[in-house]
């Protein structure tokens, strides 16, 4: 009768992604949007986990969530393409074989410091006996502190201390020297990730008519998904332990907004050269006109109050509010929102600034309705 109730390997992997998006929500959210296919599949376009059936068969499932995590980890991560752009500095013929050791070595601190359990280091599938590379690293906790060895081809013992807190390129440069012989075993043996233009060693890049495929297609960016994911975990309160320092340098902004916005802004606000009020960049002994604006703009600013926002972020919301209102002739009106509109209120001056408060605490919906009266974008006014 349990032989009858038996799941295939397919039904397992799908169990697996929808535990995770209710047990570890980052982690099952970016799966969902990632390919996970058996070798026997069609290979589709995009970022893709691939398994051996065989492979699938031999784990638990805390194991086969652990191998699907590791394996998206690589891609969250971008480490295919980090490698390939670190390559050329490193003079190492074995460059590829240490990269991923360094790599799988952060990925397995991620996933033991967010609770996973890593697979055995060697199993026995179709009567043969392999080793699983994303259970072959194995962190430890001293002192209260994170620290994985791995032993080389030599015998020697690579300490790497605080290998959460660090990239993929700072371990391998302490691993530098590892020695590794012999050759890899094939992918097809456990679970491996794809992304097609994108495999280790293959130096073409993806063309703006690939990229613009990707896009077409719904394809997401690593960043983008992993700032998607993120979002999801933190809305439900369980955002993946070590994450914090990761998603920020992910995430970094690749235009500064207060430079887009001063572009932006500048064209809409009428203005008139006046000597009345000279130019404070005027040379010696000679005047030049000074800038008058002549109207203001009015703009509104809407503040996610959500449950998932720390006050932390809030405060940083209204500093850029008042660095917004102190470089622009603008009057605003200030929106707190969570999944409706909490509160809204017309800021003339510092001091009525200083005085709203963000009303909220809710989730935050995606389909918002502004109340009557709200001007629908940034205008110019008498």
């Amino acid at each position: 009768m349990t032989e009858f109730f038996k799941l295939t390997p397919r039904e397992r992997v799908q169990r697996a992604r929808i535990k995770l998006l209710r047990e570890k929500p980052f982690f099952g959210y970016a799966l969902m949007h990632v390919h996970i296919i058996s070798i026997k599949d069609p290979k589709p376009r995009g970022p893709k986990i691939v398994y051996s059936e065989d492979f699938v068969e031999q784990l638990d499932d805390e194991e086969l969530q652990a191998v699907l995590c590791h394996e998206l980890l690589h891609y969250l991560l971008g480490h295919t393409k980090r490698a390939k752009a670190l390559r050329e500095k490193a003079a190492d013929d074995q460059y590829y074989r240490r990269m991923n050791i360094a790599q799988d070595i952060v990925v397995n601190s991620i996933l033991y410091k967010n609770g996973f359990k890593l697979p055995r280091t060697k199993l026995i599938v179709n009567g043969s006996e392999i080793r699983v590379r994303q259970g072959g690293i194995l962190p430890v906790v001293e002192r209260g502190e994170l620290v994985v060895r791995v032993v080389d081809a030599d015998r020697k013992v690579y300490e790497i201390r605080k290998p959460d807190e660090k990239s993929s390129e700072e371990v391998y440069w302490e691993i530098r020297e590892f020695s590794v012989r012999g050759s890899d075993e094939g992918h097809d043996e456990t679970m491996y990730f794809s992304d097609d233009d994108n495999e280790m060693g293959n130096t073409t890049s993806k063309s703006t008519a690939t990229k613009a495929k990707d896009v077409a297609s719904g394809i997401k960016t690593p960043e983008e998904l992993m700032s998607e994911a993120y979002t999801y975990a933190k809305m439900h309160g369980n955002t993946p332990a070590g994450f914090e320092r990761i998603v920020k340098e992910a995430l970094k902004p690749k235009v500064r907004w207060d430079v887009a916005l001063r572009q932006y802004i500048s064209k809409l606000i009428p203005f008139d050269y006046t000597y009345l009020k000279p130019s404070k960049q005027s040379p010696p002994n000679i005047v030049l006109p000074g800038v008058e604006m002549c109207e203001f703009l009015e703009g509104i600013v809407a503040v996610d109050a959500s449950g998932s926002i720390s006050d932390e972020e809030l405060s940083q919301f209204m500093t850029e509010i008042g660095w917004l209102a102190r470089n622009y002739a603008i009057n605003l009106i200030l929106v707190s929102f969570d999944t409706r509109i909490q509160s809204m209120q017309r800021i003339r001056n510092a001091f009525e600034l200083k005085k709203f408060k963000p009303k909220g605490g809710g989730g935050t919906d995606s389909g918002i309705q502004a109340p009557p009266g709200i001007p629908p974008r940034l205008r110019a006014g008498c």
